[in-house]
């Protein structure tokens, strides 16, 4: 099973429009609303391979209704942590043009210390049954920058495997326990090493030291993915370092893609499968959402589809 725990869950909404226009009226086409965050979209692409999951995380308020509600509706299983404060939105506008929509992220519910102590219950109670748990994205006021680092620490110690896809200190606090899975984009790889990444070459050294660096911590799958976008990706681990190229599609909108290639990997090792195949089928997931509109997944029959076309290869 894939356990996911979102801590800054949103509610997702798309604006459709054709051409946005600053400082002036935009009409809308038409919207659309999903629940969303990494762990979330996680799940539910999960489920949709046909992977036993649950998604954790906080929810409240109207907005909170509205992801429970939807995630019932989907089918995808999840426990959600219910709290006083309100479940944020965000906001996206896409105009049409083919470039990545212009996104607004709200802050986030401040977290009580009863409900931290409730989330963490959650967790505790959960994790039996559990191969990974992924957990990533921003964290809400209140929250402590080494909650990651300090939840990352709890699942090690019960023996279950960690993945963790976040940014900034809370990472680099992370990287100390250390997770088993990374999946930075370039930018996040960046500021998780402290320097630039200039050309391919620079990348795939990145990858590798960030997966010895696992591995030098304690990880024994030690794996370290780099995402970027319409680029491909790198995979290191001890095994060795690949590098997939993107799949061709034409591509709708990116939210959710880098979540959605975690649960190809994830659902690839769960199986049995070696990085290769992980990878592959990573990119097959990423490209398929990437053709849907709005925090839309990619669907089965999508991402079957465009697994041949997949193609993974040594690096170095």
């Amino acid at each position: 099973m894939i356990l996911t725990l979102t801590l800054n869950p949103a509610l997702d909404q798309t604006l459709f429009v054709d051409g946005l226009k600053p400082y002036d009226t935009n009409r809308v086409r038409h919207t659309e609303t999903d629940a969303g965050g990494k762990g979330i979209n996680l799940s539910r692409v999960a489920h949709e391979l046909g992977i036993e999951t649950l998604a954790l995380g906080p929810l409240g308020g109207a907005s909170g209704d509205a992801i429970s509600g939807g995630m019932k509706e989907m089918g995808v299983p999840a426990a959600f942590t219910p709290i006083a404060g309100h479940t944020r939105t965000n906001l996206s506008v896409e105009d049409g043009s083919g470039n990545p929509p212009t996104t607004f992220n709200g802050l986030g519910p401040v977290i009580s210390l009863g409900e931290w102590e409730g989330i963490v219950s959650a967790l505790r109670k959960n994790l039996s049954g559990a191969s990974f748990v992924a957990m990533g994205g921003s964290l809400p006021p209140g929250i402590d920058v080494t909650a990651f680092h300090d939840l990352a620490a709890l699942v090690r110690r019960s023996g279950v495997e960690v993945v963790v896809d976040a940014d900034g200190e809370a990472m680099q606090l992370t990287m100390e326990v250390p997770p088993d899975v990374i999946k930075p984009n370039k930018r996040e790889a960046e500021r998780l090493l402290g320097f630039p990444l200039n050309s391919h070459e620079e990348i795939g050294l990145a990858c590798k030291k960030l997966s010895s660096d696992l591995a030098e911590a304690g990880s024994k799958r030690a794996v370290a993915i780099i995402s970027m976008g319409a680029e491909g990706a790198f995979m290191a681990s001890p095994n060795g370092i690949w590098f997939g190229e993107a799949i061709h599609v034409k591509p709708k909108s990116t939210i959710g893609s880098g979540d959605s290639m975690l649960a190809g990997v994830l659902t690839t090792f769960l199986r049995g499968g070696d990085e290769v195949e992980a990878l592959a089928l990573g990119l097959a997931c990423g490209a398929a959402t990437a053709e849907t509109d709005g925090s839309e997944i990619g669907r089965r029959s999508e991402i079957d589809r465009l697994l041949p076309h997949a193609v993974v290869r040594p690096w170095g």
